[in-house]
């Protein structure tokens, strides 16, 4: 089945450049960077371009910029595949974040996918889009105003009791200070409880970027090793022009200018090299003018 494709087959070694290339003259969209699929809206697209009138592209969010809007369009591509059998899990989490290695990947299987099931018939892509775009939402006219009413009517509902209760706190209040009693000290542990809750917060945001760097490096790092493990896959008949070409990827720099290749260090005299050097140096050292017989004076 076109589903079951492991890692090392041919699919996973396509480019994101190819990738790109591909959406972009199939499908007409204009997506600089393999993690702009993570919406999940292209994905629906190239499902519908393989299977006609299956896929409800009225549902999709084309315009989709929020994460929780991206978890809708996945669901939809969920149901097509449901309907239509296809054996594929989907990690929606992973892919909405917008990790390079995670949308590579689903974007090379679907591309394989579209390679053995399309059957070449024409698909106008952007009519496509264009009319699910006009149907998007359609049907939904009088919800807010249904959501407005209910809103009011439990925020009424709220507020009463709320009154209520303040009213209720006043009343206790009042009497605890009649009989003289003492404050708790529960404003104190409740600012204390808040200021370790805030330190945890900044401790967590510092690890969770620790973390976004520590992927972002083994992504460009197995790319790297994608990359040569294809070159040591081709003849090369010059061993030196093969030799300059793996230096030549694991040299290279990311989009950003991130990850830099090493500095070369200046080499230490060795052996020999190391023997010479010293007696130089040796014999640079002023001992001071001593008479005939006398011991001249050195200092240290």
């Amino acid at each position: 089945m076109a589903e079951n494709i492991g890692i090392m087959s041919g699919a996973f070694f396509v480019g994101k450049r190819e990738l790109l290339n591909w959406l972009s003259d199939t499908f007409k969209v204009n997506y600089t960077k393999v993690e702009d699929t993570c919406t999940g809206a292209i994905h629906c697209q190239i499902l519908d371009s393989i299977y006609p009138g299956k896929v409800p592209l009225h549902k999709v969010n084309f315009d989709a910029a929020h994460d929780y809007e991206w978890v809708k369009n996945w669901k939809v591509l969920q149901t097509v595949f449901d309907k239509q059998n296809i054996q594929k899990h989907v990690d929606v989490q992973k892919l909405i974040k917008g990790k390079y290695q995670d949308n590579l990947e689903f974007l090379q299987w679907m591309k394989n996918f579209w390679d053995v099931k399309y059957s070449g018939q024409e698909y106008d892509a952007e009519a496509r889009r264009a009319a699910a775009k006009k149907r998007y939402g359609k049907g939904r006219k009088f919800a807010p105003n249904k959501a407005l009413r209910n809103k009011r009517a439990s925020g009424g509902a709220a507020a009463g009791a709320a009154r209520a209760g303040a009213r209720r706190s006043g009343a206790a209040a009042g009497t605890k200070r009649a009989s003289g009693g003492v404050p708790r000290a529960g404003a104190k542990k409740g600012g204390a409880k808040e200021a370790t809750l805030k330190e945890l917060n900044d401790r967590l945001a510092k690890l969770r970027l620790t973390i976004e760097g520590l992927e972002k490096e083994r992504n460009f790092y197995f790319g790297k090793l994608r990359e040569i493990e294809v070159l040591c896959q081709t003849d090369e008949e010059e061993a030196a022009e093969f030799k300059g070409k793996v230096l030549e990827i694991l040299y290279a720099t990311d989009d950003n200018d991130e990850f830099e290749a090493p500095a070369a260090d200046e080499e230490e005299p060795v052996g020999d090299d190391a023997v010479a050097e010293a007696e130089e140096d040796e014999e640079e050292v002023d001992y001071g003018d001593g008479d005939d017989g006398d011991d001249a004076d050195v200092t240290f």
